[in-house]
């Protein structure tokens, strides 16, 4: 999967060579964006009709990770101070509710829950670091030109 960030409605991708190119947004893009503030788009359509502030923390969580955890685990994690049965019951409305808004790019099994990695999605975080990387190798490079 590559990984990507948006400005709007274009994303910086590696271009060859130096420096970054610009890349349409596809309107089945999946964007979460972390930092500065939690926010999700599908395309450049901003979505915000999530049944609580959990929903699109599990997303954020899903894609920083970027690997599925066992419902138990996922439940414990956000619903700890809950009964181990009232926990799993509010993370399967929480599913159905991000289901309802991104089925294509969710992976979710009786046992596991993940982001889809056949999907295509982006997380500003990886971007970031990508971008620092990008800058460290090229920062004594004699041939870039300040």
């Amino acid at each position: 999967m590559n990984v990507r960030t948006f400005t709007r409605s274009h994303v910086d991708i590696p271009a060859r060579g130096r420096g970054f190119s610009k890349m349409t947004i596809s309107d089945d893009l999946l964007q979460v964006q972390c930092l500065g503030g939690l926010f999700v788009f599908q395309g450049e359509a901003p979505l915000t009709d999530f049944i609580s502030r959990k929903a699109p923390a599990l997303l954020c969580y899903l894609a920083v990770t970027g690997r599925p955890y066992s419902r138990q685990a996922l439940a414990g994690l956000l619903w700890g101070e809950s009964p181990e049965s009232k926990a799993l019951a509010s993370l399967r409305t929480v599913l159905s509710n991000l289901r309802q808004h991104l089925a294509p790019y969710l992976d979710i099994t009786r046992q596991t829950v993940g982001l889809d990695p056949e999907s295509t999605w982006t997380l500003d975080a990886n971007r970031f670091v990508e971008l620092l990387n990008f800058g460290l190798q090229n920062e004594n490079d004699p041939s870039e030109e300040q």
